[in-house]
Protein backbone atom coordinates (compact mmCIF):
# COMPACT_ATOMS: atom_id res chain seq x y z
CA UNK A 1 0.00 0.00 0.00
CA UNK A 2 2.22 2.46 1.13
CA UNK A 3 5.01 1.88 -1.84
CA UNK A 4 1.96 2.27 -4.00
CA UNK A 5 1.48 5.31 -3.08
CA UNK A 6 5.12 6.65 -3.58
CA UNK A 7 4.96 4.87 -6.72
CA UNK A 8 1.80 6.78 -7.73
CA UNK A 9 3.51 10.36 -6.63
CA UNK A 10 6.56 9.32 -8.71
CA UNK A 11 4.22 9.27 -11.93
CA UNK A 12 3.29 12.69 -11.35
CA UNK A 13 6.27 13.99 -13.06
CA UNK A 14 4.44 16.48 -15.59
CA UNK A 15 1.52 17.74 -13.19
CA UNK A 16 0.08 20.14 -16.19
CA UNK A 17 -0.68 17.46 -18.05
CA UNK A 18 -3.16 15.70 -15.18
CA UNK A 19 -6.59 17.10 -14.54
CA UNK A 20 -8.16 18.91 -11.81
CA UNK A 21 -10.16 15.43 -11.21
CA UNK A 22 -6.46 13.47 -11.10
CA UNK A 23 -5.14 15.63 -8.19
CA UNK A 24 -7.86 15.46 -6.52
CA UNK A 25 -7.68 11.19 -6.88
CA UNK A 26 -4.12 11.32 -5.91
CA UNK A 27 -4.97 13.95 -2.80
CA UNK A 28 -7.38 11.55 -1.73
CA UNK A 29 -5.10 8.41 -1.90
CA UNK A 30 -2.76 10.28 -0.02
CA UNK A 31 -4.88 11.15 2.63
CA UNK A 32 -5.97 7.18 2.36
CA UNK A 33 -2.61 6.53 3.12
CA UNK A 34 -1.84 8.47 5.85
CA UNK A 35 -4.69 7.20 7.87
CA UNK A 36 -3.52 3.95 7.18
CA UNK A 37 0.22 5.02 8.80
CA UNK A 38 -1.37 6.96 11.39
CA UNK A 39 -3.19 3.43 12.62
CA UNK A 40 -2.29 1.96 16.01
CA UNK A 41 -3.12 -1.36 17.71
CA UNK A 42 -5.89 0.59 19.76
CA UNK A 43 -7.86 0.37 16.25
CA UNK A 44 -7.83 -2.79 15.39
CA UNK A 45 -11.23 -3.24 16.77
CA UNK A 46 -12.74 -0.26 15.31
CA UNK A 47 -15.77 -0.20 13.10
CA UNK A 48 -15.03 2.31 10.83
CA UNK A 49 -13.65 0.56 7.43
CA UNK A 50 -10.49 2.56 5.63
CA UNK A 51 -10.27 2.40 2.28
CA UNK A 52 -12.70 -0.45 2.01
CA UNK A 53 -11.07 -2.09 4.57
CA UNK A 54 -10.71 -2.81 8.38
CA UNK A 55 -8.29 -1.14 10.77
CA UNK A 56 -7.01 -4.68 11.61
CA UNK A 57 -6.49 -5.24 7.97
CA UNK A 58 -4.06 -2.44 7.46
CA UNK A 59 -2.34 -3.36 10.97
CA UNK A 60 -2.19 -7.19 9.58
CA UNK A 61 -0.06 -6.14 6.41
CA UNK A 62 2.36 -4.22 8.30
CA UNK A 63 3.75 -7.64 9.58
CA UNK A 64 3.13 -9.54 6.49
CA UNK A 65 6.91 -9.88 4.40
CA UNK A 66 6.16 -12.11 1.81
CA UNK A 67 9.99 -13.03 1.16
CA UNK A 68 10.58 -13.56 4.16
CA UNK A 69 7.76 -15.64 3.85
CA UNK A 70 8.20 -17.39 1.13
CA UNK A 71 12.40 -17.93 2.46
CA UNK A 72 10.70 -20.77 5.02
CA UNK A 73 8.99 -22.81 2.79
CA UNK A 74 10.77 -25.66 0.73
CA UNK A 75 9.16 -25.03 -2.80
CA UNK A 76 11.05 -24.03 -5.94
CA UNK A 77 10.34 -20.35 -6.86
CA UNK A 78 10.52 -18.64 -10.38
CA UNK A 79 10.55 -14.78 -9.60
CA UNK A 80 9.75 -12.76 -12.85
CA UNK A 81 10.59 -9.09 -12.45
CA UNK A 82 9.18 -6.48 -15.60
CA UNK A 83 12.12 -3.28 -14.84
CA UNK A 84 9.01 -0.94 -15.76
CA UNK A 85 7.23 -1.90 -13.05
CA UNK A 86 6.04 1.40 -11.10
CA UNK A 87 3.89 -1.16 -9.13
CA UNK A 88 6.40 -3.87 -7.71
CA UNK A 89 9.50 -2.16 -8.50
CA UNK A 90 13.09 -3.22 -8.71
CA UNK A 91 13.44 -2.95 -5.03
CA UNK A 92 10.76 -5.11 -4.42
CA UNK A 93 12.60 -7.70 -6.52
CA UNK A 94 15.90 -6.81 -4.51
CA UNK A 95 14.13 -7.86 -1.30
CA UNK A 96 12.92 -11.03 -2.94
CA UNK A 97 16.84 -11.94 -4.42
CA UNK A 98 18.55 -11.14 -1.04
CA UNK A 99 16.18 -13.37 0.69
CA UNK A 100 15.50 -16.46 -1.37
CA UNK A 101 19.45 -16.20 -3.83
CA UNK A 102 20.91 -18.86 -1.64
CA UNK A 103 18.26 -21.49 -2.55
CA UNK A 104 19.34 -23.98 -5.73
CA UNK A 105 15.16 -24.13 -6.67
CA UNK A 106 14.76 -20.79 -6.77
CA UNK A 107 14.97 -18.87 -10.38
CA UNK A 108 15.53 -14.67 -10.78
CA UNK A 109 14.71 -13.47 -14.39
CA UNK A 110 14.34 -9.44 -15.08
CA UNK A 111 12.76 -8.04 -18.11
CA UNK A 112 14.32 -4.46 -19.19
CA UNK A 113 11.53 -3.41 -21.48
CA UNK A 114 8.50 -5.23 -19.77
CA UNK A 115 5.89 -3.42 -17.23
CA UNK A 116 3.89 -4.50 -14.31
CA UNK A 117 1.75 -6.68 -17.27
CA UNK A 118 4.60 -7.83 -18.79
CA UNK A 119 3.81 -5.95 -21.89
CA UNK A 120 6.18 -4.12 -23.51
CA UNK A 121 6.47 -0.47 -23.96
CA UNK A 122 9.02 2.88 -23.83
Amino acid sequence: MFRGIASASKLVVYPNEFSDADRDQLMQVERLAARVRALTPADSGQAESIGGAPASYWLDLRGYDPPALASRLPHPFLILQGERDYQVTMADFGRWRAALESRANVAFRSYPALNHLFMAGT
